[in-house]
């Protein structure tokens, strides 16, 4: 039996991507000069973030993708509650429903803020490791910044974390409701 799906998936042939696009409409991040450092990368097509991701380019690393999951999930959540408002057979919970789509996009604003953070902490500890350490002085102080760099490098995650921890905890009276 033939399964129908709605179109072709001859669009999706080499020959159908944007005009000066090279393959399947997947768009080329642009590299950054050696003096940038790109730290929101909210502001990229998913296609650009990935390309950074998985480039040998220091940033975005774990803690950002796992921020982006984060509000990547929260967004699922805000999905359902507006979904769940769109039924009258829900009405009577329709205020706690809104408290939780409320809920679940303020997480989706911190993770997404969470991602910049994660990539601006890892930027500290990549140029305190640039720091000169001819002397003792230098040594010292680079010292000192890289311990403050890699604290801060840890601390980000950790929000991350427990921002995912408390989204879902609400998540059960979505289900419920």
């Amino acid at each position: 039996r033939r399964v129908a799906s709605f179109g072709s998936l001859q669009y999706f042939r080499p020959q159908h991507a944007p005009i000066g696009q090279p393959g399947l409409g997947r768009r080329p991040s642009r590299p950054l000069g050696p003096e940038q450092t790109m730290t929101d990368f909210s502001i990229l097509p998913l296609n650009g973030f990935l390309d950074r991701l998985a480039s040998d380019a220091p940033t975005p690393g774990g803690g950002t993708a796992a921020a982006v999951a984060g509000a990547m999930g929260a967004s699922l959540a805000a999905m359902v509650a507006a979904l769940t408002l769109t039924r009258e057979k829900y009405a009577p919970v329709h205020d706690a429903i809104r408290r939780i789509a409320q809920a679940a996009g303020d997480a989706r604003l911190q993770f997404i803020d969470l991602a910049r953070e994660d990539t601006e902490a890892y930027n500290l500890v990549l140029a305190a490791r640039r720091l000169p350490k001819d002397t003792d002085d230098q040594k010292a102080a680079r010292e000192k910044a890289l311990a403050a760099a890699n604290r801060r490098a840890t601390e980000v995650p950790m929000k991350t974390a427990g921002l995912a921890a408390r989204t879902l905890a609400v998540l059960p009276a979505l289900v419920e409701k």
